[in-house]
């Protein structure tokens, strides 16, 4: 029988905004196959200079590896509270958090900022 390991891994969002330091994504581990055919999408996408393709790879990513999380969310009233999502309301996240944080979170996903540390 193979073996099927399904992994998850949080990215923290501190620094995002003010009071998010609790805050976190929960993200499906990517296999080291998936993220290679990823990592060949993103470098088409550079190569050929195409920031808006890789924007919308990075978040179709973000949206497929996000399951959950908590965030600070505000109420109308202008109030502010930890809010713990869910995977439907995955999108709104992924379209607030913006290309920069999408990297982030797919580097703990693939596994990537593991390397970085290992490097230094």
């Amino acid at each position: 029988m193979g073996l099927n390991i399904k992994a998850t891994r949080r990215a923290s969002l501190e620094g995002f905004a003010t009071g998010w330091d609790d805050c976190f994504v929960t993200v499906t581990a990517m296999p080291a196959d998936q993220a290679e055919v990823l990592q060949d999408k993103i470098d088409a996408c550079k190569n050929l200079k195409d920031a808006r393709g890789l924007s919308e790879l990075l978040r179709e990513t973000c949206n497929e590896v996000i399951q959950s999380g908590t965030i600070i969310n505000t109420e109308k009233d202008g109030t502010a509270a930890p809010y713990k999502f869910s995977k439907e309301e995955v999108p709104e996240v992924v379209a607030a958090l913006g290309d920069a944080w999408c990297i982030q979170v797919i580097d703990v996903a693939t596994g990537a900022d593991r390397l970085k540390s290992m490097a230094n």
